[in-house]
């Protein structure tokens, strides 16, 4: 998605373009299927080609954008349910952090 937005005359993720992206994605993760990469090896492969690439990258606001997005969309479907996984999930306590740090808040009720 980041490309898309980085790439564009229109600001922000239209339709058009979370279409296109879709397709792309799944382009992309049936070729790593296809590959039998593990987790790990497709998270190397998302940042280390999509991400970093030196002719393509995409800044870290654009994905910030993105993923704003995505948990938006998340949200919108299970508020609850997605504010929980967000706040309890180990793996996302440095990201929920560094929001709560950067928005001048100390704790989020639960």
């Amino acid at each position: 998605m980041g490309k898309k937005i980085q790439n564009s005359d229109s600001i922000g993720l239209t339709d058009t373009k979370k279409d296109k992206v879709k397709e792309e994605i799944t382009e992309y993760k049936q070729f790593w299927k296809d590959k039998n990469y593990p987790s790990e090896r497709v998270a190397y492969e998302i940042y280390e080609n999509i991400i970093t690439k030196k002719n393509a990258k995409v800044s870290k606001a654009i994905i910030a954008q993105c993923l704003s997005d995505i948990l938006l969309e998340k949200f919108k479907e299970d508020p609850v349910s997605t504010k929980t996984q967000i706040l309890t999930d180990p793996l996302l306590k440095y990201l929920v952090n560094a929001i709560r740090y950067g928005a001048g808040i100390s704790e989020v009720n639960e």
